[in-house]
């Protein structure tokens, strides 16, 4: 991240801090915290969109808390470059950053259809199942959606027009990126390793929701054997242990679906804070930063 974007991020953090949008019982160490993670990208556009939307100084409850009205959007950030040029046996990640309300649904598709060219479990297509229980436990949440495609050792098969979904019950909006293949590129042998890590491809960066309700943190991770588990910003476990089999866990406060995305149940003001994703096998992990805000339920 260059000094220049991080600066003016950091000085509206200050100013929303010190304002009604943040109450003051934030502290400034978790504002910090979230200044450096990658999950923050999202952050000031969602502070603008909800300012816009009715979460601002002049509309709160009795208690002084920020009230989230029902305004429907969805908007891709950052699309991927309009064309990339590839050599056979090199490796691209696209990388697609939305933020909606409600929390979009995200995918990719390889010439208009889903992509056969890596397994299925390395680009997963929401269902229409996750995605209403998406809908449902989302509500008018607000939030930002983070998503990768992993292009791997690439051959003259992976020449295409990758596409970039984003969804939510009545909005849908594409951003596309043609992938030409050149050659020669690396030692074929080498492309891939020995033993391979796991990699998050699509996860919750920034997640505002009504006090009172269940929240859905996303984590999607591929690799072999991994097992996804969820800590708080202090580094400590949410659950006794990772979800590496195909099955739900969870306590009174938190369910970890099969999926690996994480439910936070009944929001608390206490909720607010940074919530982190590891995905684990043998060979390495990968993490990332998710960032939960509790606002007042709308009267």
């Amino acid at each position: 991240m260059s000094r220049k974007y991080c600066f003016p991020l950091f000085a509206l953090l200050l100013s929303l801090f010190s304002s009604s949008v943040f109450p003051r019982s934030i502290s400034s160490r978790k504002l910090a915290d979230y200044r450096d993670q990658k999950g923050y990208a999202r952050l000031e556009e969602l502070l603008a969109r909800k300012q816009r939307s009715g979460l601002t100084s002049e509309e709160r409850d009795k208690d002084g808390e920020n009230i989230l009205k029902r305004n429907g959007f969805i908007k891709i950030h950052n699309k991927p470059k309009y064309r990339h040029v590839l050599r056979r046996n090199g490796s691209l990640v696209l990388e697609c950053d939305v933020s909606g309300q409600p929390p979009p649904s995200v995918y990719w598709l390889k010439n208009g259809e889903p992509p056969i060219s890596q397994e299925e479990s390395d680009n997963e297509i929401a269902t229409n199942q996750i995605n209403q229980y998406e809908y449902l436990t989302s509500g008018d949440g607000l939030a930002s959606t983070r998503s990768r495609f992993f292009i791997d050792c690439a051959t003259s098969d992976d020449e295409a027009i990758y596409s970039c979904v984003a969804e939510i019950p009545k909005d849908r909006t594409v951003s596309s990126t043609y992938v030409r293949i050149t050659g020669p590129g690396p030692d074929p042998k080498k492309c891939k390793p020995d033993c391979v890590k796991p990699r998050i491809h699509m996860w919750s960066g920034t997640y505002v929701h009504e006090s009172g309700k269940d929240a859905r943190l996303v984590c999607r991770a591929t690799g072999p054997d991994v097992e996804i588990q969820w800590f708080d910003e202090d580094d400590e476990p949410l659950l006794d242990q990772p979800l590496s089999e195909p099955l739900s866990i969870y306590t009174n406060k938190y369910i970890q679906l099969d999926s690996g995305d994480l439910i936070v149940k009944n929001l608390e003001w206490s909720d607010m804070g940074g919530y982190y994703c590891r995905a684990r096998n043998e060979c390495g992990e990968d993490k990332e930063f998710t960032f939960l805000y509790p606002v007042a339920p709308e009267s």
